[in-house]
């Protein structure tokens, strides 16, 4: 039980910073520093899930009103283009999905 207890405390003190990024948008969804932020930490957190960075990037898109937005929301889509650049495989796998979403967006 002990062993059990420690490790969810590990868990959580290695989420914290994660944690602490979403509190933080919840209390201002269009702040684009916190939302990089949050981008940063997928890398550093979750090694497994390749997606989940791609999902955080649409999430950070849809969420952020240009008008409204604290910092350059330019930048979201400047990392957002990189990350794809970087990983091609993705951009494979999912070429109808971003098809899509550029239609949207234009």
């Amino acid at each position: 039980m002990r062993e059990y207890s420690l490790f969810r405390l590990q868990r959580l003190l290695l989420r914290r910073p994660f944690l602490m990024c979403d509190v933080n948008l919840h209390n201002n969804p269009n702040d684009v520093n916190e939302w990089l932020t949050k981008i940063a930490l997928c890398d550093k957190l979750f090694v497994i899930d390749a997606n989940l960075k791609a999902a955080t990037f649409m999430k950070a898109i849809s969420s952020i009103d240009p008008r409204a937005a604290v910092g350059k929301f330019s930048e979201v889509w400047i990392q957002f283009a990189r990350y794809y650049e970087e990983n091609p495989m993705l951009m494979e796998e999912d070429s109808e999905g971003n098809l899509e979403n550029a239609n949207l967006v234009f």
